[in-house]
């Protein structure tokens, strides 16, 4: 298969038929939204898959299924949370090996019921087949009443904030710490085990998503992708083009120390309080930038939003502004500029089949 993702998704709808009457949004945002009633059901359905998605084989055996079962739960939600939905009822379709151990296949089912606790959601249905890798397929769905209107990519407007509701780049250190390609020593005390906490256990903007649609963001995604991939999304979805600040993009902590390290670029200047580091567009910065722009596993929101919603966004979730959306100029696609650019091929996380 020589497809990327996106382009084999677009093949897929390209032969599908249309979507009856009840469909709102269809293939092609976060989520689908279908009239239900006097309510709109937003459906996702995420895939997890050992090896592709995430590890069992890195570190303790018990804590990585568990951590497996967590994020197969909390990826889906996370389309949720971008089109401000709140969670109401999930199922898992799951793949499992016909010699997975049993403490295993518990510790995955623990991890799954955890988030299910800590996010509010009913886990009702599913299915278990056997297979050579274990695979975690989770449908989920949220609720909006038939006034509530979902965020989605397509919404943006000329003269929107760009806002993200945090820091970019902890998932992607995470991974190379767990893969090795970057020693602890490297980082500040204590970053290590938040950098792998955010690849192996990341966290959906549940509280957010919703209350960013309600204090009037016109559209939102979230930071599967990376950042720089998934803004090109909402420009192209919303035909315009996002003009962002690469000086005001936040880094996790020890992200652009991370990022150095697998570069071999020296780090710039961190805040004073060590809680992120601003990165100067020129020079080392922009190569570290890049590194914590496509990385992916986010599962930020970037969110666009009226000028005179400023106040009622930041007090919904956004944390930082990094720039505005405008119509293009004559002669130019939608799409995104100030980012560094990537290499030929690259751009963001694109998952291949």
């Amino acid at each position: 298969m020589t497809r990327g993702e996106f382009e084999l998704i677009d093949a897929f709808r390209a032969r599908l038929p249309l979507p009856g009457w009840r469909v709102e949004v269809g293939s092609g945002d976060d989520a689908a939204v279908v009239r239900a009633g006097g309510s709109r059901s937003v459906i996702s359905v995420d895939t997890t898959v050992d090896g592709t998605h995430a590890r069992l084989d890195l570190g303790d055996r018990i804590d990585a299924a568990h951590d497996f079962g967590w994020r197969a739960l909390t990826t889906a939600l996370s389309d949720l949370a971008a089109c401000g939905a709140p969670p109401g009822e999930a199922y898992v379709a799951l793949t499992l090996p016909r010699t997975m151990p049993d403490e295993l296949l518990l510790a995955l089912a623990d991890g799954l019921a955890e988030a299910a606790r800590t996010f509010g959601i009913d886990v009702v249905g599913g299915d278990v087949t056997s297979g050579p890798v274990v695979v975690a397929s989770v449908t989920v769905v949220g609720w909006l009443t038939e006034h509530e209107a979902p965020l989605t990519r397509a919404g943006a407007q000329p003269g929107d904030l760009i806002g993200l509701t945090g820091p970019i780049g902890a998932a992607g250190a995470g991974l190379a710490l767990e893969l090795g390609r970057v020693r602890e020593t490297a980082l500040p005390a204590e970053v290590g085990g938040e950098l792998r906490a955010a690849y192996r256990r990341p966290v959906p903007q549940v509280e957010a998503g919703p209350a960013l649609r309600a204090a009037g963001a016109h559209a939102a995604i979230d930071l599967s992708d990376g950042l720089l991939a998934d803004a090109a999304h909402v420009a192209r979805a919303s035909a315009l083009v996002l003009d962002l600040d690469p000086a005001a993009v936040p880094l996790a902590r020890g992200v652009a120390e991370t990022a150095a390290a697998l570069t071999g670029i020296l780090v710039p200047a961190t805040s004073g309080n060590g809680a992120s580091a601003m990165l100067d567009p020129a020079g080392a910065a922009s190569a570290q930038l890049l590194f914590a722009a496509t990385a992916g596993d986010d599962y930020e929101l970037l969110v666009a939003v009226p000028p005179a919603n400023r106040a009622a966004a930041e007090a919904a979730g956004i944390t930082t502004w990094i720039g505005t959306a405008r119509e293009p100029a004559p002669g130019e696609s939608p799409g995104v500029t100030g980012l560094p650019e990537p290499p030929s091929g690259a751009g963001g996380h694109d998952h291949r089949v």
